[in-house]
């Protein structure tokens, strides 16, 4: 503080400056220069880019004691002694979950018959449970869905879907409604139900049953991202993302660098459509 309130001082610092002005100038523009060449370099490049910042990885708190595996065993159980997708159960257990719950049944009929039963008409019901943003209007919504295969083959994704609906259920801080659907029949139950959601009927499939506004789209937000859960083994070592979008489009980037940016930091094996290192392709788009 001396050197700066002596007047003297001040007026050598002036012209020390002044006669080094070109030098610094040239000295700053090579050092931003030379800094940005570097940030090409892989060890400091990021890994992952987020444009939201809320949704980075550590800006939230992180919950891994679920208790799937108990709910899983739960489903397995059930749906060997109805020897199908135990709707009555999945209902019941919704609901103690705090969800707003509904059943829809459709029926399918296929232009040609199907290699495993050779059947023409495809009979199934969906259920899924609608968790509603305690702090925004219904406008908006995001879906998670797992089919129910046959076997045990699906088991543990229905299992982490509930134990995440109890989870779910306990925020207070949503800004969307989360959808919680078990479909059947894999492919087929999941286009009777986005039709019926969007009152597209080109199936003939009924819509589903809402406390608002009946068959209309009151309390129907519009999906904003979609994620169908399959899990092959409950011991979980690598993960595959297959990004589907509308029209060649991908889905929002965000998600799948936070999907990434958790995969790596559980040392889990992350891949985009079987491959590696597709992250990189996407970001280029």
């Amino acid at each position: 503080m001396g050197l700066l309130s002596d007047p003297q001082c001040r007026r050598a610092l002036a012209r020390l400056l002044l006669r080094l002005n070109t030098p610094l100038c040239v000295l700053s523009y090579l050092s931003g220069l030379t800094w940005f060449l570097l940030l090409s370099l892989p060890a400091l490049a990021p890994r992952t880019y987020l444009s939201e910042n809320a949704m980075g990885s550590t800006m939230v708190g992180e919950g891994s004691d679920l208790g799937p595996r108990a709910l899983a065993r739960d489903f397995g159980g059930h749906k060997r002694r109805a020897g199908g997708m135990p709707v009555e159960w999945l209902e019941q257990t919704m609901f103690q979950l705090g969800l707003e719950v509904h059943r829809q049944p459709f029926s399918r009929t296929l232009p040609f018959p199907d290699e495993a039963h050779e059947r023409y008409l495809v009979r199934g019901t969906n259920v899924f449970g609608v968790l509603r943003a305690p702090r925004a209007a219904s406008t908006e919504a995001l879906l998670l869905l797992v089919p129910c295969s046959e076997g045990t083959k699906n088991n543990q994704a229905v299992g982490l879907l509930l134990a995440l609906a109890g989870y779910c259920r306990g925020q207070v801080y949503w800004a969307k409604d989360l959808i919680f659907l078990v479909t059947e029949h894999d492919l087929l139950g999941t286009q009777a139900w986005l039709e019926a959601y969007h009152d597209v009927n080109l199936t003939g499939v009924p819509p589903p049953r809402y406390p608002l506004g009946g068959g209309s789209r009151a309390g129907r937000g519009a999906i904003q991202a979609a994620l169908a859960l399959e899990l092959s083994s409950d011991v979980v070592t690598s993960v595959d993302v297959a990004v589907e979008g509308l029209n060649g489009q991908v889905p929002n980037l965000d998600l799948l660098s936070l999907f990434h940016s958790f995969c790596l930091k559980s040392g889990l094996l992350c891949t985009f459509q079987g491959k590696s290192g597709l992250l990189c392709t996407f970001q280029g788009k």
